[in-house]
């Protein structure tokens, strides 16, 4: 019963069970206890006036009056006392009339057959055609047992299945509100949980997420959009934070050494203090760039120009470009390139294949090496991006595509980045529906990117 659907229909069709079972005993209670003897009281006062008419009349021709009795809806018996029975009206469905009613009322008493009939459901008792369940009164020297006939019952029928509707209505609107609350008391939860959401409130404690329905999906759908919802509020305020941080750190240093070129009038120092402006104003630029990436790699929609791109030859161009920089630190590169194309946005894959290799020598030793290769692996083209540097702790590798991630200072001194960089190739790949990997260890790191053809 998982489906909400299954619920309802389950619950409703309990609810009409349940109000069927308890109106039925209420309506059997309510006969057995005051509808049974006022049923006998009516036929004993009949019984009573049938054995007063016939001894009014000594010259009466009783079997004739007996009949026109049974014509208009009774079922008679005359017992004499021979025990010798005489019927009139409909036959009764079992004559089970014990010899001692006969006696009681040959006696001179009344059997109360109907009243001291076994309590049983009111079906079988208040209906029963059954000769045990009469009334018997004494006339003369004979015994006549009397009840009414089914079809003279029909005002009782009428009476009881009234109060069997008037229950099953009551109970039905009882228990439709009591099963209509419990169905819909999650919705209530999901709809405070969102006016709180509304205003700031992340807590979902009160979200029933243990339903195995459709409600119970969406409490456990909105529960992780509202986990989402934080963690993306909390890396904004940490982005903001951040950023504010890493602009205004350079432009500090800016207007530091601005202010020593002031007073300063020795060439070299006035060329170190330049030197430091150009480095901090790179940084800025730098973190700029990279921010408007990721601004319209978070907010903007099909944006990707997507063609055929030669990955050998834009890793060859890139290789190129950072000759200088790779000489510069005394580095050896090597490189195996295949042949290989895939579809996507040129300018972003140029992206990742350029923060990696910058990576590569920034963080690399004096005289290290660097290996390039790009090999096709199946329907796929693998980038494999490998140094001999400072390597990322094992306890960091989890974190190193995450947003202003930056590696130990400790490990790296002198070494400034923007820790948006690997954020940027982790993106770009997802959005080419790719993947990147990372192993690393003190003697280098190795960075994979998988693309598919």
């Amino acid at each position: 019963m998982n489906s909400l659907y299954s619920k309802f229909a389950i619950t409703t069709l309990g609810i009409m069970a349940l109000s069927f079972l308890i109106s039925f005993l209420l309506s059997n209670a309510y006969y057995q206890h005051f509808l049974k003897d006022e049923n006998d009281a009516k036929n004993v006062e009949v019984s009573e006036s049938i054995k007063a008419y016939i001894e009014s009349d000594p010259n009466i021709d009783v079997s004739a009056y007996l009949e026109s009795i049974a014509d208009v809806g009774y079922q008679i018996i005359v017992v004499n006392d021979n025990y010798e029975m005489t019927h009139y009206g409909s036959d009764f469905r079992e004559d089970n009339l014990p010899i001692s009613a006969v006696d009681q009322v040959l006696a001179g008493e009344t059997f109360h057959g109907i009243m001291e009939f076994p309590s049983e459901t009111f079906v079988t008792g208040f209906f029963s055609n059954e000769s045990i369940n009469t009334i018997g009164v004494p006339v003369y020297d004979y015994a006549i047992f009397v009840r009414p006939d089914v079809s003279m019952l029909f005002h009782e029928l009428q009476l009881l299945f009234a109060w069997l509707l008037g229950i099953m209505v009551v109970l039905s609107v009882i228990l439709v509100l009591v099963g209509t609350k419990i169905l819909v008391q999650p919705i209530t939860q999901l709809q405070i949980a969102t006016q709180r959401l509304a205003s700031g409130d992340y807590d979902t404690s009160n979200v029933n997420t243990e339903r195995r329905d459709e409600i119970g999906q969406l409490s456990r759908n909105f529960v992780v959009m509202t986990k989402n919802i934080e963690n993306q509020q909390s890396m904004q305020k940490a982005f903001i934070s951040n950023i504010s941080h890493d602009i205004q750190s350079p432009l500090a240093n800016i207007k530091g050494y601005s202010e020593l070129l002031k007073s300063e009038d020795k060439s070299s120092e006035h060329a170190a203090h330049l030197n430091v402006i150009n480095q901090e104003v790179s940084r800025i630029s730098t973190l700029t760039d990279q921010l408007l990436v990721l601004t319209k790699l978070d907010y903007e929609d099909d944006f990707m120009t997507i063609s055929d791109i030669d990955v050998k030859a834009q890793l060859e161009t890139l290789i190129e470009s950072f000759t200088w920089r790779i000489e510069e630190k005394g580095l050896m590169i090597t490189y195996d390139l295949e042949d290989s194309v895939v579809k996507g946005d040129s300018a972003l894959l140029n992206m990742v294949w350029d923060n990696l290799l910058s990576n590569a020598i920034k963080y690399n030793v004096d005289g290290g090496n660097i290996d390039v290769t790009l090999e096709n692996v199946d329907e796929a083209v693998l980038v494999t991006v490998k140094d001999t540097g400072i390597g990322i702790p094992q306890d960091q590798l989890d974190t190193i595509f995450d947003r202003f991630y930056r590696a130990d200072e400790s490990r790296s001194p002198g070494i400034k980045g923007s820790g948006l960089g690997l954020a940027i190739v982790k993106q770009i790949v997802d959005l080419h529906d790719g993947s990147v990997e990372v192993s690393s260890s003190d003697s280098g790191t190795e960075f994979r990117v998988r693309l598919e053809k």
